[in-house]
This record gives C-alpha cells, structure tokens and sequence, in this order.
C-alpha cells in the first residue's frame, strides 16, 4: 500500500540554481510565446509556429535540457430512470450541478462504486420498502488488466458513466454502463482519453448539467519523453487489454491560443458529452496556459483560474522575483480567469491576481458578478497543494463583473478587489453561504484544538468582518439552509458550530461535541443536510472512533452521526447507523483499492433516511431518535 502523497503523475526537478547550460527566464521570453487576445489557432501551421516558438525558449532557458520535470507514474494508486421528482443524495456546491460521487440514487435502485467494481441495490419494490442487493460488475472493461482508480460516477436516467485515471497508459477512463428495470447492471463501452492525472484532494473531475457531462482534463503540451507535442487523443476499448488506436480528441482549429507566456505550457482541455443522445457523443474545446489550476463550475460556465505561480518558476528563485517586480511594474497579475460556456460559445477572460484556494473559493452570483477568494500563495485544488501550509498568507476577495470579461483577457481593475482578514497561515476552508463568505485556518488533514472563522457579507459595498471564536478547528465548512455549519476537532472530541447568519453580526447559535470522534470523511460529498419544510432539518456526517489523519481511506467510518437542526439552529443528537465490524471481508479487491474519494455517505431519499458504510447499507428510522430499520452487506 504505497504512500497517500505518491498519488500524482509528476515530480519535479528541481534545479535551485537553474538548468545546467541554461539562463534565467525573463519577462521577454514569456511574451515571445503569448498572444494579446483569445483567438483559436487559425491551423495546424498556425498551432506549430507557436510550438517552435516555445520548443526555442525553452532551449535557450534550459539549456537544451528539453523539459522541466519528469513523470513518475505510479501503478499503485432506463425503465426506472430518476425522474425530475426525485432529489440529489449529493452535497453539491451548486444546485443543478450534478457531481461526480461514490454513490447515486437510480430510481428505485442505489448505483455503489467501491473499490473497483459497481453495484446496484434495490431499496423500494412493488410499492414497498426493502433493501436488496441485485447486481455487481467490475469497473474496467471485461479482460482488462492495465489497473485504473475508480474515482467518481454520475447517473442521467439509465446510463451511468464512471470515472477513472489509469497510470498506466496516462489517461482518463470514461466507461459506459446501462441499469436496467431490474437493477441489471451492463457495461456498454469504455473510452480512454490521455491526460494528466485530474486528482485534487478537494475537487471532483466530472460535473452533469442538463443532461450534458462536463469533465476538466489537463495535460502537458510537450512530452516528458522528449520535446514532441502531444495533443490529447482518445481509445475506445475493444476487448482484453486492446484499444483501438489513437484517434485525436482535439484539432489545433479547437484550441485557444495562449495569454499567458508559459515555456512547459499545459493544454487544459473542457469535454462535454451529450448523454441524452444514443452514442456517446463529445465535443472538446481547450486553453493553453501555465499549469497551475483551479476549476469551478455554474450552471452556464466552466471557470478556470491558471497561475503561473509554479512550474516555470520553481527552478530559479531569483528568476522568479525578477519576474514578479516586472509584473508588478506593469500592473499585470500572474493569474487568467476563464470562462467556458457550456453553451459552446467563445471563452472569454480577465486577468488577475492570486490563486484561488479550492473549487469553494468560487461563487457565480445571480447579480451578474464572479466572486472570488484568492490567496498570494501558491495554492489552487490540484493534487494535494489546498492542504499544504503558507505562513502569514494574504487574502482578498474579488469580485468582478462577468460583463468584464472579454477575448483580450482585460485586467481586472483594483477596484473590483477587497482585501480579507488573514488567519496566520494556510491552508484554509472557505465557502459561500447565501449572502455571506466565511472562511477560516484549517484542513480535513490535520486537527487543530481551536480556531475562529471570519465572516462576512460579501457583496456589501460596507462590509463588515465578525470574528468567531470556536471550542473546536475548522476542518470543513458546509450549507446548512440559511445558516451554515463548521466541523472540526477539538481537545475531547468532534465539534459542530451553527453560525447564524440571519442577524448582522453573525454569531454561534449552538455547538454539539461528539466525544472522541473524529471525522470519516474529508471531502464534501461526505456530509449532507435535508431542510424540513418549517425549517431547521437533519444533518448526516461520517464519523470515526479511532484513527487519525488519513485513516479514513483505509479504514472507513464507524458510524455516520444524525444531528436535528431547529429553526434556531440548535443542534440535537439523534443517534448514529453503525457499520457491522463482523462483517468485514475480503473482498479481492484488484483496482482502486484505496478509498480516495470515501466510503460512507449519510442518505436522504424519498422521505427515507440511510448510511452508507462500506459495503453496508442500513436504512434507519426517525422518531426522535434514529433507529435501525434493515441493512444490506452487497460486498462481492
């Protein structure tokens, strides 16, 4: 079982003095391979006077070395279709935006991936409820042995289409599978598309907006093989371990030319599949910039937020300082925001400063503005760079006009920035609750005693900051209705702070200690609240007994905790739905066998409340107090 950190298809090289034979990047060389506006490649001689160009930089900058790192890549690693009635068991960030997860409602059926296989479980037949496990099937293609981590699924009416990355052959699984009215499962086909690996230890690679799948996929334009460009291409499996050949994903006519000068540039490619139609059918359009990434999606556009702030500057410091003085001189930030509608139109931009934390430092407003929280260090979601530590970070908040953006990447003025509060170091939890930002000194990986959390109501041209002292850390920070609730660990055990955000100032309604428990999930997905309709409503969290950091993707959650929440927040215990220890067993598991993205979820469903628990599903009953009604072991 190899290390949590070796989950990443990079290492760097790092060269404190610069490369052998080499110089120092300037400003000059950066903008010898950028363009002032947002315009596709007008053909492919168009895209290949670009790669000269930078391929020529990049052999005068290093030497003739070719490229700047390395990869490391580590093996270890329907007839009863929901309806419109029928709700999200996803903690989403943005409502009517699905998001890729471990477990999805089908109808009268649960869709389960655990561990490199799919399972569909029965909770309602004939009218009555029941729980009954009805079918299983590996995750990867019938024969296939290249070993792929099965990370995420998203249903639309029958067709469900799981997400992987494969280390092996450096590409994103998209497969295909069918449920049918009897809860069969079938796989229908798998596709491999070559990219980076999308891991982040916050965010999720796949969204399904309005029957339309969104998937974020970056990838290095030049191999790290040689100095060759390699552009995206796509595989259909055939059977075994054969794949068709490789067949290109995107045409240089659907890329954008870059705004920002990067000499180991990274196409970071949007696809979108159309899953109401018979075939699966995908459209890719793609921006080159620097590596460095955040991405968020609304209801009508992909954002990305590229930094410069990493790979082209880690091998030379001073290089790096000079750089930034320049900008600075010119007023110029390091950053592009870009948006991608999902309608197909042209992307537009701004330009910027920083780097967003996660995917929750974003907001996309009714009011027409794009809020962002941003941080001086360099951060962003990819791979485990939200949880590393910065010490005395700088943060602000901008908040821009989407009217502002264009297809010359304007820079943001300074006045659509506020500086925020700053705890004294990162990392950070930070989120959007209805009309106000909060956000706070922590991480999913690393219990603190006690913290406070910053509040404040961001579009308020006279906003006021509150500080909130807390009994416990801040290890996520979640909606809960009109208020919104923070987790995390104290001195005795697992603390739950209401913040009431529905009087100025804010302040904690209510905390519930959990003694020594520690949280069973890290990431959203993890927690859920069903509001009631007189208000208040039931919150679900994974917990844990023992354990500390990481070991919830080995071991999974004891229990998941049931908490009533009144209409003044106050906090009730209603019991747990405990996992059957005695249970375990060894489930053979081949791929995928680390629980990156969890394995217990609390579910709100038609009225019923379950938990997932590893290969147990237990469905209670609320009267008062939670009580276990049946369960289900669907381990293969």
């Amino acid at each position: 079982m190899r290390p949590v950190a070796l989950r990443t298809a990079f290492c760097l090289l790092v060269v404190a003095g610069g490369c052998p034979g080499g110089r120092p990047l300037t400003m000059e060389d950066l903008e010898r391979v950028r363009y002032d506006a947002l315009s596709r490649f007008e053909s492919e001689d168009d895209f290949e006077a670009y790669t000269d160009e930078v391929r020529s930089v990049r052999g005068e900058v290093l030497g003739g070395s070719g490229f700047l790192f390395g990869c490391a890549a580590d093996e270890a690693r329907l007839a009863a279709s929901a309806g419109p009635a029928d709700e999200s068991i996803t903690n989403n960030q943005v409502q009517g935006v699905d998001e890729g997860d471990i477990v999805k409602a089908v109808g009268d059926y649960f869709v389960i991936l655990r561990r490199g296989r799919l399972f569909s479980v029965r909770q309602r037949d004939a009218g009555e409820d029941t729980l009954a496990a009805i079918s299983v099937i590996d995750a990867q293609p019938p024969g296939f042995t290249q070993g792929t981590w099965y990370d995420e699924i998203l249903v639309h009416e029958d067709r469900i289409v799981m997400i992987g990355y494969s280390y092996q052959i450096s590409a994103t699984e998209i497969g295909e599978f069918r449920i049918d009215a009897s809860g069969q499962l079938s796989h229908l086909g798998t596709h491999f598309v070559s990219s980076n690996d999308y891991y982040s230890s916050r965010n999720y690679a796949s969204r399904l907006v309005d029957g339309k799948l969104v998937l974020y996929m970056p990838s290095g334009l030049f191999s790290y093989r040689n100095d060759e460009v390699e552009l995206p291409t796509v595989q259909t499996w055939r059977h075994g371990d054969e794949l068709s050949d490789p067949a290109p994903l995107i045409a240089p006519q659907a890329i954008y030319r870059p705004i920002q000068g990067a000499i180991n540039p990274a196409l970071h490619t949007v696809l979108t599949c159309d899953l109401d139609g018979a075939r699966f059918d995908c459209d890719a359009s793609g921006v080159i910039g620097p590596f460095g990434r955040t991405f968020y999606v609304s209801r009508d556009a992909v954002y990305l937020w590229v930094s410069d702030g990493g790979w082209d500057y880690y091998y030379n410091a001073e290089a790096s300082e000079q750089l930034s003085e320049a900008r600075r001189e010119r007023g110029e930030g390091r950053s592009v925001v870009y948006r991608l509608p999902l309608d197909g139109a042209t992307p537009t931009a701004l330009r910027a400063f920083g780097q967003p934390i996660d995917q929750f430092s974003f907001h996309e407003g009714a009011d027409g503005y794009l809020n962002v929280v941003l941080t001086d260090a360099w951060a962003g979601d990819w791979m485990w760079s939200a949880e590393q530590s910065y010490a005395a970070p700088r943060l602000a908040l901008m908040r821009a006009p989407l009217s502002i953006f264009d297809h010359d990447g304007a820079q943001v003025a300074s006045e659509y920035f506020r500086p925020l509060d700053a705890p004294p170091s990162l990392p950070l939890q930070n989120r959007f609750v209805g009309d106000h930002l909060l956000w706070a000194e922590g991480s999913a990986w690393s219990g603190a005693s006690a913290s406070s959390v910053f509040v404040t109501p961001y579009a308020a041209s006279d906003a006021v900051t509150t500080v909130l002292d807390l009994t416990h850390g801040v290890e996520r920070i979640e909606v809960m209705g009109d208020a919104a609730v923070v987790v995390g660990q104290g001195t005795t055990g697992l603390g739950l702070s209401a913040i009431e955000l529905a009087t100025q100032p804010p302040f904690v309604a209510d905390t519930y200690l959990e003694p020594g428990a520690n949280q069973g999930e890290t990431r959203s997905h993890g927690f859920f609240f069903q509001p009631a309709a007189a208000g208040g409503g039931v919150l679900g969290l994974p917990i844990r007994l023992t354990g500390g950091a990481y070991s919830s993707l080995w071991y999974g959650s004891a229990e998941v905790l049931y908490l009533s929440v009144s209409s003044a927040h106050h906090f009730e215990p209603l019991g747990t739905l405990t996992a059957d220890a005695a249970s375990a067993t060894d489930d053979g598991c081949q791929y995928s066998c680390v629980d990156w993205y969890g394995n217990a979820r609390p579910i709100f469903y038609r009225g019923r409340v379950f938990a997932l628990l590893g290969y147990e599903l237990v469905e209670g009953s609320l009267d008062g107090t939670i009580e276990e009604v049946r369960r289900i072991d669907f381990s293969p």
